[in-house]
């Protein structure tokens, strides 16, 4: 395994995995005020960063 290419769809989907598990996570130090008022913001946004990974719409060096 080591060693090996790993495919640009590999590290998109491993990306876009990670975006949903912090997704579920919430700083000690973020102020979760906000999130009360406004949970749609906070998940949209996520999920935005997800479909940007998956869809090619970021940059992978």
């Amino acid at each position: 395994m080591y060693g090996e290419n790993i495919s640009e769809a590999a590290i998109r989907l491993g990306t876009a995995s990670r975006i949903f598990y912090m997704a579920g996570k919430i700083p000690l130090r973020l102020d979760i005020e906000p999130i009360k008022k406004n949970p749609d913001h906070f998940i949209r946004r996520y999920i935005q960063y997800a479909e940007e990974e998956l869809c090619d719409k970021t940059i992978v060096r």
